[in-house]
């Protein structure tokens, strides 16, 4: 889109105006630069130019390292989830070679909670397009008064035929460039997962019936002092289940000490590597320890119905 086109959707009313009475928003550009990574391939990585007021615009984006670049220089700063990808990294005072020479980066920035900007380099909207030798914009992005506000403002842009523009949600904006890749990481990871479950089932079957038939003395006692079968079906179910989060714990502690912190880089179809943070959360640790009490219903199914059928006399000739 055009400058004038640019500057007329960010006057459009609903948009939040800052504390001097100024729209927030952001005319950004986008384009890809090659960077090699640690393992010496090269990935297209998203250079964002941005306006004055895009911090503004994302309070989460803060300085981490260095500085600010300043407008008009061939300054940028990067995100932190890319910075620790790239061979050496990317620290305050390397420099990218650009169409038009070297660019410094003079900062790094984190966005709160992660996501696709903390995997992209930012610089000087208008300066990049200069380099780039372009004179339009990629998308214009703000910030509106209130939720209220979006249908209004939505309407307001579709019906102009002479903008020709389609608005938006940032969050769904990401949601659909990543719709396909994360439907591929789903599909494997459901089937990766079906897999280990069924190998772990059969793992505590095998278990169970083994703990059941090196207990048989035990069980036998127990049910000659007048212990019911469902005293000793809840007893074979009770260790079964213990067992599963046992391991369910180990496992989520041990997934947390390995994966937390790394990052996954992913290309969606925008063909830019995104890096993604991976967290370990409580709603994933939850959903582990249920899988894991499913795995020891499963598996201690079985062998405590033959513990609680088990009579006296079966038990002592096992023994």
């Amino acid at each position: 889109m055009t400058r004038n086109a640019a500057l007329r959707i960010a006057s459009i009313a609903g948009i939040r105006k800052d504390s001097r009475g100024a729209a927030i928003a952001s005319m950004e550009m986008l384009s890809q630069v090659r960077l090699p990574d640690s393992d010496g391939a090269l990935r297209a990585i998203s250079l964002r130019g941005i306006g004055r007021q895009a911090f503004e615009l994302r309070p989460e984006i803060r300085i981490v390292q260095g500085r600010m670049f300043r407008p008009g220089l061939r300054e940028l700063i990067a995100g932190r989830s890319l910075a620790a990808q790239f061979r050496g990294g990317l620290k305050v005072g390397d420099t990218i070679a650009l169409q038009t020479g070297p660019w410094v980066i003079v900062g790094i920035f984190a966005a709160q909670g992660g996501g696709a900007h903390d995997s992209e380099l930012f610089g000087d909207a208008d300066a990049l397009m200069s380099a780039n030798h372009r004179a339009s914009f990629q998308s214009v992005t703000v910030q509106l008064d209130g939720a209220s506000s979006y249908a209004r403002f939505s309407a307001a842009l579709e019906d102009d035929a002479s903008l020709a523009v389609q608005v938006r949600r940032e969050d769904q904006f990401y949601a659909a460039q990543s719709r396909t890749i994360t439907r591929v990481y789903t599909a494997i990871g459901y089937f990766i997962g079906a897999v280990m479950a069924i190998g772990a089932a059969f793992s505590a079957l095998n278990t169970m019936y083994a703990a059941v038939a090196a207990q048989s003395s035990l069980i036998a006692t127990l049910r000659a002092v007048g212990f019911g079968a469902s005293a000793i079906l809840g007893a074979v179910f009770s260790e079964a289940l213990l067992l599963a989060f046992v391991g369910a714990l180990l496992g989520i502690g041990l997934a947390a000490w390995i994966f937390s912190g790394r990052a996954l880089g992913v290309t969606p179809g925008a063909q830019a590597q995104l890096y993604y943070a991976i967290r370990i959360t409580p709603q994933l640790a939850l959903q582990g320890v249920l899988f894991a009490g499913a795995i020891g219903f499963l598996g201690g199914l079985f062998p405590a119905i033959r513990a609680a059928r088990m009579q006296v006399a079966d038990a002592l000739r096992v023994t």
